[in-house]
């Protein structure tokens, strides 16, 4: 019971914690606990901006929401911009102090209600409740006439500092400062500080931000820019968030943050001119704005931009949004194949039959003989072609949206120009997406409208009908369940090509695949049931034990080292695979990632494969910020290249990484009961522990 109030506890303390670090993008409560206590060098504000987080937080146990951004504090954070607000303004007192529980409560809710509206546009809320907030409470501060003014005690804290530095300098620190209502050198020199230690490309690109709104704002006025308008933070957050937290960070997403940077400006501008007549405070409009427009922008026109996941650094998610095109695309659509055993690709994208224009993403497959023909004798039978009956499956999960079952099959060489589909079964995905599978065979359908189809379930055959001269099957994935919409890309996920087993990829015409046979004994071995620890042998050195557990922010698994570390797992088809790791580098889970990035459930003789392992495996937080940024210029990868092949009879996987520079030999061997039972990274051995129960970490 101790155990899990003190779970519970720790829990509250990171998600307010985590909520002043996320201001800055950073999810780390430890940075975020530097900048807590920085603020308290002026106490009447970080009180006022402790007590709205506070408030907000109680709302948000009391609704009984706690959704996983919270823990991050980026549902939070809003409040506590609040308070400081409010604690910037006024002298902290019983009626201030209402008047911060009110607003950030209001606060909280706004932001909630604001985070549900957007989510259909695809927008982030960002600090959207933050600004319209504050201009409601500076409206309204004219009649909060029994409020005492704040202002009497902000005296800069360091003049030794501001004798020291540069008018530039002291400029950036000052705006810097004013991110949290604090525009104070020596605060936003140790805010620099934390944010530079969390994510040095963090600090980086805040002042480069900084740096293109003065020549922007330069540009445009003939006085001296003045060293104490602290408006200026808005650039300092607008160029890190397009360049490298809500866009995939790249040579493109950084032109675009210069260029947004720039048009920010003009938002700026016009904004202080207009609100200044009312005595309103820009706040954090202009980088609202700026930001928006442009995310809404790439959004509507290229989509694969957007970063599907923010690490908590421009560093971490150039390296995972990297590893995540490198081992499973570039963000289309993967579809199973909806065949078993081996088909050959009749027509694939940009064919030169079908696959024209808005539909040139599509496939064709037929069946071949090892004379390479598709049918037997003289092939002038449907029954003389080898695809013609063979079971069609659901590419898959979902729901089945549309059903054609009743249309006849064309003679071998005719077709059907009216109903050109033919029989056919569309199959909306869990996410929206629809998959069509056609020129099925008359009466073979088995699915009806509405029913739920698991990928790999059978939902009809092979057939000939609609505009088909062959027995062949027709795939396309499209946005509306009518047939013959415009095509989306799309990629397969687990076959095997020539040999090799490719877990993403588009085959080409004239190439041969085969799904990847799932081992279904294995696949039970390896699920990794949560709670469940597994202890692990090591030579000249402790036993370790690691424990499957659900991370509740990030909705996925990881497996939980004794030494803290973390690996993060998932599941698709026929693989296991780890996509994420956290922790020491010399932990093993780091040598687990290295030497099984990937285990293919698979129930065949062997099969060779390629993976990529992260830069965190190896590289400390100031290597990795080299490479990232040397990637960011060339486009290249931010990756370790690796091979494996794994004989699935003796259930043994060899592998050979290059890991900076150097070349690794790896090993491990699974059980189809017990799951892993042993692997090593050149001399280094991990067995497994059987002949005793191993208790659950705390």
């Amino acid at each position: 019971m101790n155990i899990e109030n003190n779970r519970g506890w720790t829990r509250h303390a990171r998600s307010l914690a985590s909520a002043y670090s996320a201001v800055f993008f950073l999810a780390s409560p430890w940075t975020g606990a530097v900048i807590a206590a920085a603020t308290f060098l002026y106490p009447n504000v970080g009180a006022a901006g402790f007590l709205g987080l506070l408030s907000g937080y109680a709302l948000l146990q009391f609704l009984g929401s706690q959704p996983a951004s919270a823990y991050r504090g980026f549902v939070l954070y809003n409040s506590l911009l609040v308070g400081l607000f409010i604690g910037h303004l006024f002298r902290l007192d019983g009626w201030v102090a209402l008047l911060i529980c009110m607003a950030s409560s209001l606060t909280l809710l706004l932001t909630l209600f604001l985070e549900a509206a957007f989510k259909g546009l695809g927008l982030p809320v960002l600090s959207v409740p933050f600004t319209l907030t504050a201009m409601l409470l500076a409206l309204a501060s004219s009649r909060f006439s029994n409020l005492t003014d704040a202002t009497w005690y902000f005296t800069e804290k360091a003049p030794a500092l501001v004798a020291l530095l540069p008018g530039t300098s002291l400029h950036f620190l000052r705006s810097l400062g004013a991110c949290l209502c604090l525009p104070d050198p020596l605060f936003g020199a140790i805010l620099l500080a934390a944010i530079a230690y969390r994510s040095p490309l963090m600090a980086a690109f805040s002042i480069a931000g900084f740096s293109l709104g003065c020549l922007a704002e330069g540009f445009t006025q003939l006085a001296p820019l003045d060293p104490r308008d602290s408006h200026f933070f808005n650039y300092a957050l607008m160029f890190p968030a397009i360049a490298a937290v809500l866009l995939v960070p790249s040579a493109a997403s950084l032109a675009l943050a210069a260029a947004g940077t720039l048009m920010g400006s003009l938002i700026t501008a016009g904004s202080l001119a207009f609100w200044n007549a009312f005595r309103i405070p820009i706040t954090a409009l202009p980088f609202n704005a700026m930001v928006l427009l442009i995310v809404r922008a790439v959004r509507s026109t290229q989509p694969a931009r957007l970063a599907s996941e923010y690490a908590g650094t421009p560093e971490e998610t150039i390296d995972r949004q990297r590893l995540l095109r490198l081992r499973h695309g570039t963000g289309e659509v993967g579809v199973f194949c909806p065949f078993e055993g081996t088909w050959a690709v009749q027509q694939g994208f940009d064919g030169p039959l079908t696959h024209r224009g808005q539909w040139r993403h599509a496939l064709d497959f037929v069946v071949q003989g090892e004379d390479g023909k598709t049918f037997r004798g003289q092939g002038s039978q449907l029954q003389d072609h080898l695809a013609f009956g063979r079971p069609v499956l659901a590419p898959f999960d979902g729901y089945v949206a549309a059903v054609c079952a009743a249309l006849p099959d064309n003679p071998v060489g005719r077709v059907e120009i009216q109903k050109n589909w033919g029989n056919h079964v569309v199959v909306r995905s869990l996410s929206g997406v629809h998959a069509i599978v056609a020129h099925l065979r008359k009466d073979s359908v088995l699915v009806a409208v509405g029913d739920y189809v698991p990928a790999g379930h059978q939902l009809g055959e092979c057939g000939n009908s609609g505009y088909s001269q062959e027995p062949h099957l027709h795939l396309q994935v499209q946005a509306s369940p009518e047939p013959g919409a415009p095509t989306l890309p799309f990629h397969l996920v687990n076959f095997v090509a020539r040999g090799v087993a490719r877990f993403h990829g588009v085959p080409e015409a004239g190439a041969t695949l085969a799904p990847i046979p799932v081992n279904r004994e294995l696949e039970r071995g390896l699920s990794l049931r949560l709670g469940e620890t597994m202890a692990f042998s090591r030579a000249s050195a402790p036993d370790f034990r690691v424990t499957p557990r659900l991370d509740e922010l990030r909705g996925t698994y990881f497996l939980l080292a004794d030494d803290g570390a973390r690996l993060y797992y998932g599941k698709i088809g026929a693989q296991l695979y780890f996509h994420g790791f956290e922790g020491p580098r010399d932990s093993p889970l780091a040598d687990l990632y290295i030497c099984s990035p990937r285990i293919p459930i698979a129930h065949t003789g062997s099969l060779r494969f390629e993976d990529h392992l992260p830069l965190t495996v190896t590289d400390g937080l100031l290597r990795r910020c080299v490479k990232v940024a040397s990637v960011l210029v060339s486009g290249g990868k931010a990756a370790w290249p690796a091979s494996y092949e794994m004989d699935c009879a003796s259930l043994e996987i060899a592998g050979l990484a290059l890991l900076a520079g150097r070349s690794v030999k790896t090993f491990a061997r699974l059980d189809p009961v017990l799951g892993l039972l042993e692997f090593g990274v050149d001399g280094a051995r991990y067995r497994r522990i059987l002949d005793r129960p191993s208790a659950p970490l705390p």
